[in-house]
């Protein structure tokens, strides 16, 4: 029982853990800590999202069915969770949504190039496991229906 309060009593004549306040100086002080961490940070997740696009880009794994983040992670030498927060930040929008846009951007591309193309044969070309998912991703990105959209390119 004696160690017990022994601790309890050296815990609070530890600096830092006073319960006064801290002078304006040592705020400003920690203040400035946090804030060379913030812009650290910020430049890191930067370069985290630059080599997310630039894998994404070359190797173009999402074509190939399904990219996890776990996957898409390790290939990149990146912690999972640092991968999904920049792409939340400098996407605008989370993994899933961001992997879809890659996929729509290349289904553009094929219908572009072959209009009369079946948008069964597109989906699958892009990545997209069924065609509902494919659609719905589509709508979402291109603001519009893919035969809609296959239609206006027809007509040019």
């Amino acid at each position: 029982m004696k160690h017990k309060t022994i601790l309890v009593q050296l815990k609070f004549k530890l600096p830092g853990f006073s319960r006064k306040r801290t002078p304006e100086s040592s705020r400003d002080q920690y203040h400035a800590r946090d804030l060379s961490y913030l812009e650290s940070n910020a430049v890191y997740m930067s370069k985290v999202f630059e080599k997310v696009k630039n894998y994404l880009e070359e190797k173009r794994p999402y074509l190939y069915g399904t990219v996890s983040l776990g996957e898409l992670s390790q290939k990149i030498y990146a912690n999972r969770t640092h991968v999904s927060k920049a792409v939340n930040k400098y996407a605008g929008m989370n993994y899933s949504a961001f992997i879809n846009s890659y996929r729509v951007k290349h289904a553009a591309e094929l219908i572009s190039k072959d209009p009369r193309m079946k948008m069964e044969e597109v989906a699958k070309l892009s990545g997209f496991n069924t065609l509902p998912s494919f659609n719905a991703a589509f709508k979402s990105v291109m603001n519009e229906r893919p035969s809609e959209y296959q239609a206006k390119v027809h007509r040019k």
